[in-house]
């Protein structure tokens, strides 16, 4: 059976087939480095290691996590963005939410979608200004419905307008 040294050096091949091998390998392995996680989620979650990763990342309680996923949300793959939103709500350290804020403006709407639960779940009010902010501006349903329960988690909610969706429209799928 092949050790997790040999998966690792697997993982540094120049091929593409090989490495996504030993990714596949990699992320369901308990004993897998969380550097190891972090490289496969910025440099193959998008080719089908994607869930996978994040998944190892979410059940992971190393004592640097917080910090690479801090290092991930300036990452180049949205999907690795994401994901490190994820991590950090379940982690919920409100000192996260500072730099989870600067994603409520990220260009993929699945990251923002992200981050502003991630705001909700981290719990620090510092959020709420900028999360009404958008709520009263924003144009999507899955991100008004996702602004409507971090407001609602923060108690940020008073004063504003019934979320669309509750107005007499179907709520969003």
């Amino acid at each position: 059976m092949p050790t997790l040294a040999h998966w690792t050096s697997m993982l540094d091949s120049d091929n593409l087939r090989i490495r996504v091998r030993a990714a596949r390998h990699l992320v369901t392995r308990a004993d897998t480095p969380l550097d190891v996680l972090v490289t496969i989620l910025t440099e193959l979650s998008d080719q089908g290691l994607g869930a996978g990763t994040r998944l190892a990342l979410l059940g992971r309680t190393d004592p640097d996590l917080a910090d690479r996923m801090g290092d991930c949300l300036v990452s180049s793959t949205p999907f690795a963005r994401e994901t490190a939103c994820d991590v950090l709500a379940r982690l919920g350290d409100p000192r996260a939410a500072t730099d989870v804020l600067p994603l409520l403006d990220d260009p993929v709407w699945p990251v923002r979608r992200a981050a502003i639960i991630a705001l909700g779940m981290l719990g620090d009010r510092s959020a709420v200004a900028p999360l009404r902010e958008r709520y009263l501006d924003v144009g999507d349903a899955n991100l008004e419905l996702a602004l409507y329960g971090a407001l609602q988690q923060l108690d940020g909610f008073d004063g504003l307008p019934s979320p669309s969706w509750r107005a007499g429209h179907a709520p969003p799928d």
